[in-house]
């Protein structure tokens, strides 16, 4: 016996399965050149007063050292901020991060002010 639409009812059920996953995902390796040794991550929407959740998937992220970053966002939301926590409980903020520009995002301390690059 065969199935008259099993091709189009195949595309169909990936479709439904895949496509809210690639729509708010937007994994990041986010390299750390800041001289800090990262101890939390939160990814917010741009002047955010809360925080959700820490992720750094590790006890620290030391400067020269590289972690993969799972991040799920709203569809077609590019910028964020990023707030890093330090070992010693200090917190910087990079302002308007934007996460569409490239997969690795360098963040560094220039003069003792936030900058991200982008690979």
């Amino acid at each position: 016996m065969g199935c008259k639409n099993c091709a189009a009812m195949m595309l169909a059920t990936a479709l439904v399965v895949s496509g809210p996953a690639w729509a708010g995902s937007h994994d990041f390796t986010l390299v750390n050149q800041t001289g800090l040794a990262m101890d939390k991550l939160f990814v917010v929407p741009p002047q955010a007063t809360t925080w959700q959740e820490n992720l750094l998937n590790r006890d620290l992220l030391m400067p020269g050292e590289e972690a993969r970053i799972g991040f799920s966002r709203t569809a077609g939301q590019c910028r964020w901020d990023l707030v890093v926590v330090d070992s010693t409980g200090t917190e910087v903020t990079w302002e308007s991060v934007d996460l569409c520009k490239g997969k690795r995002v360098l963040l560094r301390l220039e003069d003792d002010l936030p900058e991200a690059l982008y690979e």
